[in-house]
């Protein structure tokens, strides 16, 4: 995985994958978003993305499109905020934590959920996403609520 990871980095496959993903068919589209999680497991390649603008379409992924490319997304999302403080700027800048709490509010698989919550656990780390996500009512209902289903599906 990581060969691959280095080989499409090196051909300028990176940027080929964004612009696929901006502009191809639904079909090659969702193979890009697969490409993306694939290769964004490594740290300079997470770099690559965020220099070639791929936070931009993440984000643009998680309201717009389907439910798949929202959980590939969100998971890209927690990776390249994890370790990087300069993806959580500008994700922050981008508006993330916003576009992830109205993700919140749809029904969601669990892999998208657990996406989800991490990125909005990753991005916690910033004051200002503390801020955001502490004045809105609506995200700590929302949050109340899944720790609810989760007590309420670990005692069954």
């Amino acid at each position: 995985m990581m060969m691959n990871a280095w080989a499409i980095s090196a051909y300028g496959g990176v940027l080929l994958l964004i612009e696929v993903r901006q502009s191809g068919m639904p079909i090659t589209q969702m193979h890009a978003d697969g490409a993306i999680k694939n290769v964004a497991i490594v740290e300079e390649i997470r770099v690559a993305l965020g220099e070639e603008g791929a936070v931009e379409v993440l984000l643009q992924l998680l309201v717009f499109d389907t439910s798949t490319a929202q959980e590939k997304s969100a998971y890209c999302l927690w990776i390249l905020t994890s370790d990087r403080e300069n993806f959580r700027v500008s994700i922050l800048e981008l508006g993330c934590v916003e576009n992830l709490q109205q993700l919140l509010q749809k029904p969601l698989n669990t892999n998208t959920l657990e996406h989800v919550l991490r990125a909005i656990s990753a991005l916690s780390v910033s004051d200002r996403t503390l801020k955001i996500l502490s004045s809105s009512t609506s995200f700590l209902l929302q949050l109340a609520e899944l720790i609810n289903n989760t007590i309420l599906l670990i005692s069954f």
